[in-house]
């Protein structure tokens, strides 16, 4: 069941939300019964319940269109990660800050990519604690609550900006080659693409048999005594 969960983390949100959701629907369904004992907060509470399920759980399953205004302040507060033959730097908008991670406290690097996950990401396994540089302009809120460095396991997701450049990077200081394939193995045989225009955008939607050969781990760096 964990494994399951693992490959499906979504089921951790909507599971919980369906729940909710069908408890809105009984309470719906006595107020429709018997209305002359639910008052007017009654009626809102009932529709709060059904509707804000309803629409989070089909952001989590179908996700919403953003306007290309929303998209330009997604990208402004994207992730950011950069290369030296010292260390990498991630630069996280959100926490107005930089992790500075040197290439020497990296023991392990895996690339995930699970078909339940909405995102490939690198899992980095360190031996120390990275390092984490504060931006001179920091938000109230990161001002009050201060970023946790004390760990030795790193997520990194695939909307990380300069996130496919890493291979070539591990290759270029560290000597190291891997023949990883980012093609996303989801997507092995098309079976059928239907694009369905509305207004503003066009939206496409595409079945896919996935790829027998299929490997949703890989190691890209471990550690030895010649990568010492």
């Amino acid at each position: 069941m964990k494994e399951f969960i693992n490959k499906n983390p979504k089921l951790i949100f909507v599971i919980p939300l369906g729940i909710f959701l069908l408890l809105g629907i009984l309470l719906l369904f006595f107020a429709v019964k018997y209305p002359e004992n639910v008052p007017v907060y009654g009626w809102i509470t009932i529709i709060l319940f059904v509707l804000l399920p309803a629409i989070c759980i089909y952001g989590f399953i179908f996700g919403f269109h953003l306007s290309e205004k929303q998209q330009r302040s997604s990208e402004a507060h994207r992730n950011i990660i950069t290369y030296s033959k010292q260390e990498i730097w991630i630069h996280k908008p959100i926490v107005d800050g930089t992790y500075s991670i040197n290439w020497s406290i990296i023991d392990k690097i895996v690339y995930f990519d699970y078909p339940g996950d909405d995102h490939a990401y690198y899992t980095f396994y360190l031996n120390d604690f990275p390092e984490f540089i504060k931006n001179e302009k920091q938000w109230w809120l990161n001002r009050l609550f201060p970023v946790n460095v004390k760990m030795r396991k790193f997520t990194l997701y695939n909307d990380c900006q300069n996130f496919y450049d890493l291979p070539e990077k591990l290759n270029e200081y560290l000597n190291v080659v891997t023949d990883i394939d980012f093609a996303d193995p989801r997507k092995g045989i098309l079976i059928s693409k239907k694009e369905i225009y509305k207004s503003g955008y066009t939206e496409t939607i595409e079945h896919w048999q996935p790829s027998r050969d299929i490997k949703w781990e890989k190691i890209l760096f471990q550690r030895s005594d010649n990568n010492a």
